[in-house]
C-alpha cells in the first residue's frame, strides 16, 4: 500500500469518526432537551411525610390518616414537642410538651364552636390542668 493510499484511508476513518462524534452530540443535545421541556409535577400527594436531620433523626413528621390529620415537632432525642392535629369532627389541638413527654399546654378548637387553653403541671405520668380557659362560640 503506497503512502498516497494510506493517507486516503486515514481520512476516510477520520471523517466517519467526525460524523460519529457529532451525531452523537446531537442526540445528547436532543435528550437534554427533552428533560429540560418536562414539567415538574405541582402536586405532591402523601399519607406520611417525614423530615430528617443531618443525622438521619426525624424531626418534622406530617401525617394524614383516620380520622387526624397531625404535624409533629421532634427534639433531640427523639420526644415529640409540639404537634398540631386536625380530626374529621372539626377539634383542632395544638399540644405542647416538655423534655419527658408530659402535657403542658393544650390548646383547641371543637366542633360545638367553643375553644379553650389548658395549662398543665405535670404529676409522673398523668397530667391534670392547673389553669383552663375556655371561651364560648361566637354570638
Amino acid at each position: 500500500m503506497t503512502t498516497e493510499q494510506k493517507f486516503f484511508k486515514l481520512e476516510r476513518t477520520n471523517r466517519h469518526w467526525r460524523w460519529l462524534a457529532g451525531s452523537l452530540g446531537l442526540v445528547l443535545v436532543a435528550i437534554i432537551g427533552v428533560g429540560a421541556a418536562q414539567e415538574a409535577p405541582k402536586e405532591l400527594v402523601l399519607e406520611k411525610l417525614t423530615i430528617k436531620s443531618a443525622k438521619g433523626e426525624a424531626k418534622i413528621i406530617l401525617f394524614s390518616g383516620g380520622d387526624e390529620a397531625a404535624i409533629l415537632v421532634v427534639d433531640a432525642k427523639g420526644k415529640t414537642r409540639i404537634s398540631a392535629s386536625t380530626y374529621t369532627d372539626g377539634q383542632a389541638v395544638t399540644t405542647h410538651r416538655d423534655a419527658k413527654g408530659g402535657i403542658r399546654i393544650t390548646a383547641g378548637t371543637y366542633p360545638d364552636g367553643t375553644a379553650g387553653q389548658k395549662l398543665h403541671r405535670q404529676r409522673w405520668t398523668e397530667s391534670r390542668p392547673q389553669f383552663a380557659l375556655t371561651a364560648l362560640p361566637p354570638a
